[in-house]
């Protein structure tokens, strides 16, 4: 393991420590973690009983997380570590699963580049902020990048049959957007390399196989016979029933997701798709993915995570070729400044988003406060509301045995339900209406602020003209009496 490896590593840890907890896209997988680690075989007992969520999401990943975290979960009980520690630890082995992956495009990409090319890959991936950031986040997008990138270590290294078990596995399990993306690469060798006749004699075993694998766990788990992605894919496609979560215009991926996935970086690519015909065969597919899902109205940067790191191969390519020929002309030396200061440049962005994103989980930091303020020995009954529930709240976050824990919904503020709890973790609302709701019945423990947002300030120039406002986002709340 070289040094920018080693770097890479320490990012990643650095922003699972400072973002520890998870938002309402993870949940699932969260969730499904802590109940295979906690409860094993009582399915009763799990949260997706409860809380089953719009679609049905597979059990295979958080499966998978929780069998390599479980020894030394075990070990965390043994020397007194609380839950929460085990929580990143699942984010941790997701994190490494990642890398792993990574390091497999990456040794494909310096098997057929040049190891310089890896180097520099290695390099500017370090100074972005989202890839390495949604590298231990539990979503679903995640699970099918690790297949994603050995898909693509796979189709740069010819091996055509694991690079569609690989792409296979990704789309029938985790992201059926897949489909998009590998069939591009798919029609790229058939044109190429790839007869048509052993195409099909891949796919259909791959297909058979992992249409079995992911019914026949997944349907134990939800009781039901179920294909997962097939569900989450006609409500995403057929339904577009995701467009309720937001829509946003046809080239916001170009112009919002991308440009602030790859910060400066992004103005290399034109230079290292010019400079290498040969990384055109890998840019071109992944193009024309983020043009085809452009067609869906509700985008997200995290739809688009598959192509990071194939953008910045190509960026790697330019950077490599300009700090090589840096010392030929007193142009080719600027190029190569040029290069070291963009990597500055993302380091202070990344830094930037890094610390918005810690401000971003009010909910996950409301728990930690309640845990601190309150004796474990008190008999806590603690309500929490959705917005808590959504930004940072899981099962893991519940650290004490004996106190009790309710996410039930549609109980209306200051009922007498809601009086029975002793405690209420609870957003605001407009104008604060329902804060003041529990004026009289309850009295106020912390408050935690939220909902980051940048605003330009030009009276501090000539010091950085941006200051970071937030507003109160999650009240704690302890029944008086």
């Amino acid at each position: 393991m070289n040094g920018p490896d080693i770097i890479f590593f320490l990012v990643m840890l650095f922003q699972l420590v400072i973002c520890p907890y998870n938002k309402v896209e993870e949940s699932f997988n969260t969730q499904a973690s802590h109940d295979i680690i906690f409860y094993g075989p009582n399915i009763g007992m799990y949260d997706h009983l409860e809380f089953p969520g719009v679609v049905p999401r597979s059990f295979i990943g958080p499966l998978f997380l929780a069998t390599m975290s479980s020894p030394f979960v075990a070990l965390f009980k043994a020397i007194g570590l609380s839950k929460f520690a085990s929580q990143l630890l699942i984010r941790l082995v997701l994190g490494l699963t990642v890398w792993h992956a990574f390091k497999r495009y990456q040794a494909a990409i310096g098997q057929r580049y040049g190891q310089n090319i890896t180097k520099w890959l290695t390099i500017i991936s370090c100074t972005q902020f989202h890839f390495i950031f949604y590298m231990t986040r539990t979503l679903p997008n995640t699970f099918a990048l690790v297949l994603c990138l050995h898909a693509l270590a796979f189709v740069i290294k010819r091996n055509h049959l694991s690079f569609i078990f690989s792409a296979a596995c990704g789309i029938i399990i985790f992201r059926s957007e897949l489909a998009i993306m590998m069939g591009c690469y798919l029609i790229s060798e058939l044109m190429t390399k790839l007869r048509v006749v052993d195409a099909i004699k891949y796919s259909i075993p791959a297909g058979f196989l992992w249409i079995f694998f992911t019914v026949f766990i997944d349907s134990y788990f939800w009781r039901r016979w179920v294909w997962p992605e097939a569900e989450v894919f006609y409500f995403n496609t057929f339904l577009n029933k995701s467009s309720g979560w937001g829509t946003s215009p046809f080239f916001w991926y170009f112009y919002s997701a991308i440009p602030r996935a790859l910060a400066t970086s992004l103005f290399f690519i034109p230079f290292g798709f010019y400079m290498e015909s040969g990384i055109r065969q890998l840019f071109l597919p992944a193009i024309v993915y983020v043009g085809f899902y452009s067609f869906l109205p509700h985008k997200e940067l995290r739809f688009i995570i598959y192509i990071f790191p194939i953008f910045n191969t190509v960026a790697a390519v330019a950077c490599a070729r300009f700090w090589r020929s840096m010392n030929q002309s007193l142009f080719k030396k600027i190029l190569a400044i040029w290069v070291i200061a963009h990597l500055a440049l993302n380091i202070l962005f990344s830094g930037l988003l890094l610390y918005l994103a810690n401000i971003n989980y009010p909910g996950g930091q409301a728990m930690q406060i309640l845990h601190k303020i309150e004796p474990r020995s008190s008999p806590v009954y603690v309500h929490i509301d959705t917005l808590s529930a959504e930004t940072g709240v899981s099962r893991f976050t519940e650290l004490f045995d004996n106190w009790s824990y309710s996410k039930k919904e549609g109980i209306a503020p200051n009922s007498e339900e809601m009086l029975g709890f002793t405690h209420i973790l609870t957003e605001p609302g407009v104008n604060n209406e329902k804060l003041r709701m529990y004026n009289q019945t309850h009295s106020v423990m912390s408050i935690i602020q939220g909902h980051p947002q940048l605003k330009l300030d030009l009276n501090a120039f000539p010091w950085i003209p941006i200051r970071i406002l937030t507003k109160p986002a999650i009240y704690i709340l302890k029944r008086n009496g």
